[in-house]
């Protein structure tokens, strides 16, 4: 007997040595020393649930402990170990009761722990509790992790039923359908997520810990009462130490009073005495016992929400804690108290003070900080439609700043008499005012490159070179249209005698080129870049006029071709050509829009097909209306009429229910056999055979 439990001991902690988990027991040594096996755990002064149950637990905080445990679980079982002996025994906490903040619940004794891929049965159900095991485990059958959390089950059904769940063993024999929860009226709420925890097949209980967590807290978002739990019975002297006979508020003397302070004062005097007697029966008491219950009967407010909501301000008011905290800490409060304005109030200011820092650091370009503060954002708040604004601008900015040095680093390198990188960084400097206007120093790169041009242009104007005059005044003007000498430069090329026949050259030659098809291509003649240099010179000159708008309306017409072929790059370096020749804003604009709404279209076709086969491999094929695979590969076909996958897969889930249907049929469940292949024949109507099988049927069945 010794060696046996020695042996168990050290198979504990050589299982806890392999759970490292905030709530799960934590093994610091282990071994034999002179004969004796020993190990060496983490202290825990604050008792076991049991105990805890003795002194009153609220529901929140049996929230908590269901959520700590079933934590607990997840991660064991992730790492291939299954408890096997989940009891409120085996539930401890650090801390006594009392000490400030709740108090982590841990998972302990490993002692029968098993790995997952142990295919034996526990052996010996002696060693587990047999109230809190699950029917496979009486039964002697093989198990896997939701033995546990039927465990988990059972203990909840202890913190609000009093009592483990019944069995249906009454004649000595095991079986593994139970018998229905018994739950106080007062927790009927939580009838429907007790019954999938103990449900006696492993099949029908939720995969998860998380998933049983989750669906509790929505039981308890739903209205379910906020209570304290229990073991006790309570007693008429503590009814008095509450409220007094001689003591209870007029319930019509309350206007002057906070809306939630006069709903619990009107709760009589008459009622508590009837629920301390319902207490007094079933060991289940409302809110915390004496303090808790003073302020369920509106003498003085909750000291749980009192306590959480001076946490949340002081955390609100802390500027070093995340939004995340911050927000956590006003949604414990309204979990305490759903009705709380103030906190829900709060909440939203705490957002809109996140998203407006996050607007001055990007206008501060403090780019790392707006990062920060935005992930904090996001990652609270997903669904907020600020976010992906904010988003966009801190990504432009950052491209614009990108493109600001890249930018830079070239002209040091080629200088701003060299044509090709000047015209490339006029479009580069001009891109990044379009991401981020006003930016000063895109500003001043333009005013230098202007100024550098304009030069240039009264040069070759002074020296009779025409020609040469136009070509830099134009890059002058695309720099900076309103630079302030480009006026006295326009007035000494305009002197030329020869102005007027270079002009009509240089419109020809723009007609030329149109004919060709370069319109903006190649970068060192085409025809937008001609007729930029005649208005630089003459802005109301109505040939150019008119021919920079055809130019502009041939390449929108050549760029629609591109992106409805669904050549994306080619439609993308348009854009591209566009900027960098000038065309007028609208038509740049415009392309920019065609194309982010055809990659918006094609991202929303992909996601679509991609959730579509995740539905279809889950089983979801024509329910729920919602969410089903069918639904999803409609609208992918809507979006995207010739998509060739879509019309795969909608005929794989065709083929799929008609394959549902004969096997419904083969096993005699005409009318299941009938529906499933005319929902089969609903999505692919064309198939012949299909029709042929269900009037067959029909006529089988005599209809």
């Amino acid at each position: 007997m010794q060696e046996e439990l020695a042996n168990r001991l050290l198979r504990e902690a050589d299982v806890l040595r392999r759970l490292r988990h905030p709530n799960i027991v934590s093994v610091y040594d282990a071994g034999v020393h002179e004969g004796v096996a020993f190990v060496v755990m983490e202290h825990l002064a604050g008792g076991n649930l049991l105990r805890r149950l003795q002194e009153g637990v609220s529901l929140a905080e049996v929230r908590g402990i269901v959520r700590d445990i079933a934590r607990a679980l997840d991660h064991a079982h992730g790492n291939g170990v299954l408890h096997c002996d989940v009891k409120p025994e085996n539930i401890l906490f650090r801390d006594a009761p009392g000490t400030g903040a709740r108090s982590p619940a841990l998972l302990s004794d490993f002692g029968i722990a098993r790995i997952a891929s142990e295919t034996s049965p526990v052996d010996d159900l002696t060693q587990a509790s047999v109230p809190y095991a699950s029917p496979e485990q009486l039964a002697g059958r093989q198990l896997d992790h939701r033995a546990d959390l039927y465990g988990l089950g059972a203990v909840l059904h202890l913190m609000l039923a009093g009592e483990p769940p019944p069995r249906a063993d009454t004649d000595g024999v095991v079986r593994l359908h139970e018998a229905t929860p018994r739950l106080p009226r007062n927790f009927a709420p939580f009838a429907d997520v007790m019954g999938r925890m103990l449900a006696p097949l492993p099949e029908a209980r939720p995969a998860s810990g998380a998933e049983f967590a989750d669906e509790l807290d929505a039981v308890t978002a739903e209205g379910a009462p906020n209570v304290v739990v229990r073991a006790a019975a309570v007693t008429t002297a503590e009814i008095q130490s509450v409220a007094p006979i001689g003591d209870v508020p007029d319930p019509l003397v309350t206007r002057a009073e906070p809306r939630r302070q006069r709903r619990r004062r009107r709760r009589w005097l008459a009622s508590a005495v009837g629920v301390a007697l319902v207490v007094g029966a079933t060991g289940v008491l409302w809110p915390e016992w004496p303090a808790r219950a003073v302020a369920f009967f509106g003498l003085a407010e909750d000291p749980d929400i009192a306590v959480a909501w001076n946490d949340a301000e002081a955390l609100g008011a802390d500027p070093n804690q995340s939004l995340g905290a911050v927000v956590a800490a006003y949604r414990r409060v309204l979990e305490l108290d759903p009705g709380n304005a103030e906190a829900a109030a709060a909440i939203d200011d705490a957002a809109d003070r996140w998203k407006q820092d996050v607007q001055a650091a990007i206008e501060a370009d403090d780019l790392a900080l707006a990062s920060m503060r935005l992930d904090d954002v996001a990652a609270v708040f997903p669904a907020d439609p600020d976010t992906s604004s904010l988003f966009n601008r801190l990504r432009n900015r950052r491209h614009a700043e990108q493109l600001i040095n890249d930018t830079q680093r070239l002209l040091e390198r080629a200088g701003l008499s060299h044509e090709p990188s000047a015209t490339a960084a006029i479009q580069a400097y001009q891109e990044a005012l379009r991401l981020s206007p006003g930016d000063s120093i895109a500003l001043a790169a333009l005013d230098a490159l202007a100024e550098h041009y304009t030069g240039l242009a009264r040069d070759a104007a002074i020296a009779g070179d025409v020609a040469d005059a136009m070509n830099n005044l134009g890059r002058a003007v695309t720099a900076n249209p309103d630079f302030a000498g480009l006026g006295d430069v326009r007035a000494t090329i305009n002197a030329a005698a020869t102005l007027q026949a270079q002009m009509d050259a240089m419109l020809q030659q723009a007609a030329d080129l149109r004919e060709r098809g370069a319109l903006i291509d190649p970068p060192a003649s085409n025809a937008a870049q001609i007729y930029h240099q005649v208005l630089a010179t003459d802005p109301a000159n109505a040939v150019a006029v008119q021919g920079l708008a055809e130019v502009s309306a041939q390449v929108l017409t050549v760029f629609v071709a591109e992106l409805e072929a669904g050549r994306q790059q080619e439609a993308r370096r348009l854009i591209d050509r566009s900027v960098a020749s000038g065309l007028d804003d609208g038509a740049v604009n415009d392309m920019k829009g065609r194309l982010e709404e055809e990659i918006a279209r094609l991202e929303q076709v992909a996601g679509l097909l991609a959730e579509a086969r995740t539905l279809f491999a889950e089983g979801y094929i024509t329910e729920p209306v919602e969410a089903n695979a069918v639904a999803r590969l409609r609208e992918a076909t809507r979006l995207d009429p010739g998509n060739t996958e879509a019309q795969e897969l909608l005929a794989t889930c065709a083929e799929r229910l008609a394959a549902v249907a004969e096997d419904a049929h083969a096993v005699g469940m005409a009318e299941e056999a009938r529906r499933y292949l005319d929902l089969a024949l609903t999505v692919t109507p064309g198939v012949q055979a299909w029709r042929e099988r269900r009037d067959a049927w029909i006529a089988d069945g005599g209809e």
